[in-house]
């Protein structure tokens, strides 16, 4: 990953953005899927998780070659991880027929 690809995103680059989404998107979407199964919302937690990232790039570090990739994923799994629990939630909430 070209690390004045991420410099120009921290300082607001739209076209950096794009650019960095078009690298990591895919990967992301694919990773988002193994954990809801279901592509819309799948779809919803890559575009979330994207934006939660770009407007948290000023605390990222670069630390390696793949530390962005790490932290991206990071994000996209936590969001995942929030989600699920929700829907648990909303599960456990409804009662059972009896």
């Amino acid at each position: 990953m070209d690390v004045q690809l991420i410099y120009q995103a921290k300082n607001g680059s739209q076209k950096a953005q794009r650019a960095i989404f078009d690298l990591f998107g895919k990967r992301m979407y694919v990773l988002c899927l193994r954990y809801v199964r279901v592509q819309e919302d799948a779809e919803e937690l890559l575009s979330n998780g994207f934006i939660k990232a770009f407007e948290n790039l000023s605390s990222f570090e670069v630390r390696g070659q793949y530390s962005f990739e790490a932290w991206l994923k990071r994000i996209l799994i936590n969001e995942c991880l929030m989600f699920l629990r929700k829907q648990n939630k909303a599960h456990m909430m409804v009662e059972p027929d009896e």
